[in-house]
C-alpha cells in the first residue's frame, strides 16, 4: 500500500515540470551548445544554447537520453549529447587534445555501430557529420571557448526539436545501453 502510494506520487511529480524529475532512462543536463547540421550531415554552425540572464548566460536545462553522464576515467560517451571533447574532439586545454580526440573517436564509433538499428534519417545525418568531422576544425568556432564547461546536443537546421527528441531514436537508445562486449554494472562498464 505504501509502495503503491510512493509510486503514484513519483508519477504525479514527474508530470509536473516544476519538480524536474526525469522519466526513467533520461536525465536533465546543462546544455550550453548545439551542433546544427544539414540533413546530409554537413555542419551549419555551433551555436550558444544558453539562456540570457541578468548576470551571465545560464545553461539550458534539456531532457536527454541516458540517466546521467557516466563517471570514471574510461571512455564513456553519451548518446546524442556530451561535452565538447566527446562531440567534437576538442578541449580548450592543449595538454588534453589527445584525450579529446580519443573520446570523439569512441563516441563516433558507438554512434555508427547502431545506425542501422536506429533507422531514423536525422540520426543518420548525425552519423554522416561524425564521419566527416575533423576535430582540428573546432578552433574555427570561438564560441566553444566560452561554452567548454557544458554539454552539447545535435539539431537539424530548421527543426524545432533536437535529434535525441525524435521518438524513433528513443527505443534504440535504450537498447544500446551496453555494447555486446560489455556488461553494465551500476554506471560502470566492465569489459569482458
Amino acid at each position: 500500500m505504501a509502495l503503491e502510494a510512493l509510486y503514484q506520487l513519483h508519477e504525479r511529480l514527474q508530470r509536473e515540470p516544476a519538480y524536474g524529475i526525469a522519466p526513467p532512462g533520461r536525465s536533465y543536463q546543462r546544455i550550453t551548445f548545439v551542433v546544427v547540421i544539414e540533413t546530409d550531415g554537413c555542419l551549419v554552425s555551433i551555436e550558444d544554447a544558453r539562456l540570457p540572464s541578468e548576470r551571465r548566460p545560464e545553461p539550458r536545462r534539456v531532457l536527454v537520453l541516458g540517466a546521467t553522464k557516466p563517471s570514471g576515467s574510461g571512455l564513456n560517451p553519451c548518446f546524442l549529447w556530451d561535452a565538447p571533447g566527446y562531440l567534437l574532439g576538442w578541449d580548450a586545454r592543449s595538454e588534453r587534445a589527445a584525450r579529446a580526440r580519443q573520446t570523439f573517436d569512441e563516441l563516433r564509433q558507438r554512434h555508427l555501430e547502431v545506425e542501422a538499428s536506429v533507422g531514423v534519417p536525422d540520426y543518420s545525418a548525425v552519423c554522416r557529420f561524425l564521419e566527416r568531422w575533423r576535430p582540428e576544425r573546432a578552433g574555427e568556432f570561438r564560441v566553444l571557448e566560452e561554452l567548454a564547461t557544458g554539454f552539447g546536443v545535435f539539431q537539424i537546421r530548421g527543426e524545432p526539436a533536437y535529434v535525441h527528441d525524435d521518438p524513433g531514436v528513443v527505443g534504440p537508445a535504450h537498447r544500446r545501453r551496453s555494447r555486446p562486449d560489455e556488461d553494465v554494472v551500476g554506471s560502470q562498464r566492465v569489459h569482458r
